[in-house]
């Protein structure tokens, strides 16, 4: 199952996730990542160096913990995401 996941080539961040389907299927379809690329320009954020890496499954969210992808070996990595600590409210 390709899935698509595009990242701040500076960061690592992950700015958008993607898969494509055979219609009226559950099959995903594996694309050209230019073209991919191009497709969806006007979602994707502008002024960014982008990268695109294909993966076999789609990461789900877990609470407390985040994914992004690893600049040096350009794989996708889970990591503990920081406790955020709320605020006493007078």
């Amino acid at each position: 199952m390709p899935g698509y996941v595009f990242y701040n080539k500076e960061t690592g961040e992950i700015v958008h996730v993607h898969r494509e389907y055979y219609m009226d299927s559950e099959q995903t379809v594996e694309v050209d990542q230019k073209q991919l690329k191009a497709e969806l320009s006007d979602l994707l954020p502008k002024g960014i160096d982008l990268g695109i890496l294909t993966i076999d499954e789609i990461p789900q969210p877990e609470r407390g913990y985040r994914y992004y992808v690893d600049r040096r070996t350009t794989k996708l990595m889970k990591v503990e995401a920081p406790q955020m600590k709320k605020e006493k409210q007078r």
